[in-house]
C-alpha cells in the first residue's frame, strides 16, 4: 500500500498541472487582450443576469450564469469556469473510451492542439453563450456511450445548462435527438433507442422548464418573443417578403406595405438600424426599442405564415436557406472584435457598475483597438481540413480498425453540424461564429480516433 502512495501523489499532481495548464491555453486570447473578450451582445447578457430582466431578443439564463459564476466581482471567473467545462468535457471523453494511464496525456494534447490551431479559446474567452453549442452537441453524443447512472446524470445536467443559454440550442437538441433515434431505429440498436427516449423526455422537460422559469420572472408563459422578428428579417433579406407584399398589399393593410419598395437589404439592418420599418411609428415611446418587437410581432407572424402558404415563395425561401446552410457548414472563421471602450461607452457603465475589475478592462487591448485574426483563421481552415480528412481515413481504412461506434459518432457529429448550419441559415445570416462555435469538435473527434489506434497498436504489441 505504501508503494502505491508516490504513484497516487504523482497522478494527483499531474492532474492538477494538466487542469491549470489546460485552462491557461483555453483562455490565452483573454490573457493576451488583458480582459475577457466582449462581443456587442455581451452587455445585454450582463445586464439581464444582474437585474433579472429577460431581454426581448435572447434568454436570460446565460446572463444568470454570468451573474452567478462571476460573483459580481470579475468576468475572469466566468471564462475560467467556461474553460473548466471544456477541460472536464475533453478529459471525460478520453476517460469514457480508454482506461489507459495515457488518457490524461491524450486529453492535454488535444486541448493544446485545439487551443493553438482552432478558434476554441476565443469562444471560451468570450462573455457569450456560443461555447455551449459545441458542448451541447458533444454531450448529446457522449450520453449514448456513458454507462453509469452518475455520469448520465452529470451529462443531463450539462445538457440542461448548455441548452437553455441560447434559444437555438433548444431546437438543436430536439432535432439531434430525433435524427439519432431515426438512425438507431433503422439499424435496430435497442440500447441507443432507450437512451434516445431518455434524452427525448429530457428535451420535453427543458421545453417546459424554460417558459415556466420565464413565467416566474415575467408572469408570461413563453419560450421566446423574438422568433418572428428574426425570421421575417431573414425573409426580407431573401426577397420573398417584398414579392409577397407586392401581391397582398392591395388587399391587406399591413404597416410593412408602406416600406415594400424600401425594405432593408440585409436582415441585420432590419433588426438594428434606427430607420428600420421595425421601429417606425410610436412603438418605442414606451418601453424603448424592445417594445416595437412586441407590438409588431403579430403582424409579422401573419406575413410569415402568408409567405409559407404560397408554394412558389416557400420553395424559393427553402432553396436559399439550403444554399446558405451549405455555405455555413464551411464558414467558421473567428470574428474580429471591435473597440468597445471610450467615453460614453455602454461597457464603461455596465462593467463599472457590476464588477471590481473594471480598471483591467480600461487597460485591455479591446478597450481602444480592434482585435483581428486573419492569420489564425487561415491556420484554423487548414487544420480543420487536415483533421477532417484524417478522420475519414481512420474511419474507413481497414488498417486503423475503427469500431462501428466511432462511425456512428461521426454520423451524429455531422448531423449536429448540419442542424446548426440549417437553423442559422433559416433564421439568421451566414456568419463565421455560428459554425465556429462547434467546429473544434472535428479535431476532438480525430483525437479520439488517433488515441483508439494507438491503444489498439499497444495492445497488439503486448
Amino acid at each position: 500500500m505504501e508503494n502505491n502512495q508516490p504513484t497516487k501523489l504523482y497522478t494527483i499532481v499531474a492532474d492538477i498541472c494538466f487542469v491549470i495548464l489546460s485552462v491557461i491555453f483555453l483562455i490565452y486570447p483573454a490573457l493576451y487582450n488583458g480582459y475577457p473578450l466582449l462581443y456587442t451582445d455581451s452587455a445585454t447578457y450582463v445586464i439581464s443576469g444582474h437585474e433579472l430582466n429577460i431581454p426581448i431578443d435572447r434568454p436570460v439564463f446565460y446572463g444568470l450564469f454570468v451573474w452567478i459564476s462571476s460573483f459580481s466581482y470579475s468576468l475572469w471567473l466566468v471564462v475560467i469556469i467556461q474553460a473548466l467545462f471544456v477541460v472536464g468535457l475533453v478529459y471525460y471523453t478520453y476517460s469514457l473510451f480508454f482506461q489507459s494511464f495515457h488518457k490524461t496525456l491524450y486529453a492535454f494534447f488535444t486541448i493544446v492542439t485545439m487551443s493553438l490551431f482552432t478558434g476554441l479559446p476565443n469562444y471560451v474567452s468570450q462573455i457569450m453563450p456560443d461555447i455551449f453549442t459545441g458542448i451541447l452537441v458533444w454531450l448529446v453524443i457522449l450520453f449514448f456511450f456513458s454507462k453509469s447512472a452518475v455520469s448520465k446524470g452529470v451529462i443531463l445536467a450539462g445538457i440542461l445548462l448548455s441548452t437553455i443559454v441560447h434559444n437555438s440550442n433548444m431546437m438543436t437538441l430536439s432535432l439531434m435527438i430525433g435524427l439519432i433515434l431515426l438512425t438507431s431505429l433503422i439499424f435496430k440498436k435497442a440500447k441507443i433507442v432507450k437512451s434516445g427516449l431518455i434524452l427525448g423526455a429530457w428535451s420535453v422537460f427543458i421545453w417546459l422548464l424554460v417558459p415556466t422559469l420565464n413565467y416566474s420572472i415575467e408572469k408570461e408563459w413563453y419560450v421566446s418573443k423574438s422568433g418572428s422578428i428574426f425570421l421575417i428579417g431573414k425573409m426580407i433579406q431573401t426577397g420573398v417578403v417584398k414579392d409577397y407584399l407586392e401581391e397582398e398589399c392591395p388587399n391587406n393593410n399591413y404597416e410593412l406595405c408602406r416600406f415594400k419598395d424600401s425594405l432593408p437589404q440585409y436582415s441585420y439592418e432590419f433588426y438594428w438600424n434606427a430607420n428600420s420599418p421595425l421601429y417606425y411609428g410610436n412603438c418605442g415611446d414606451t418601453g424603448g426599442w424592445s417594445n416595437c418587437w412586441k407590438v409588431k410581432s403579430a403582424e409579422y407572424k401573419k406575413i410569415i405564415f402568408g409567405v409559407l402558404k404560397k408554394p412558389d415563395l416557400l420553395y424559393r425561401y427553402t432553396v436559399i436557406s439550403v444554399k446558405d446552410a451549405f455555405r455555413q457548414i464551411f464558414y467558421f472563421d473567428m470574428i474580429h472584435f471591435i473597440p468597445l471602450g471610450g467615453e460614453g461607452s455602454a461597457f464603461d457603465s455596465i462593467l463599472g457598475k457590476y464588477f471590481k475589475d473594471f480598471p483591467m478592462f480600461k487597460r485591455s487591448i479591446q478597450y481602444s483597438q480592434q482585435i483581428s485574426y486573419e492569420a489564425r483563421n487561415l491556420i484554423q481552415r487548414v487544420f480543420i481540413a487536415i483533421t477532417a480528412v484524417l478522420s475519414l481515413v481512420f474511419l474507413f481504412v481497414k488498417l486503423f480498425k475503427a469500431e462501428t461506434k466511432y462511425k456512428m459518432m461521426a454520423l451524429w457529429l455531422l448531423a449536429g453540424f448540419a442542424i446548426n448550419a440549417a437553423l442559422c441559415s433559416t433564421f439568421s445570416i451566414v456568419e463565421g461564429r455560428f459554425q465556429g462555435r462547434l467546429v473544434w469538435l472535428v479535431p476532438l473527434f480525430f483525437g479520439l480516433l488517433l488515441a483508439n489506434y494507438l491503444e489498439n497498436r499497444k495492445m497488439r504489441n503486448e
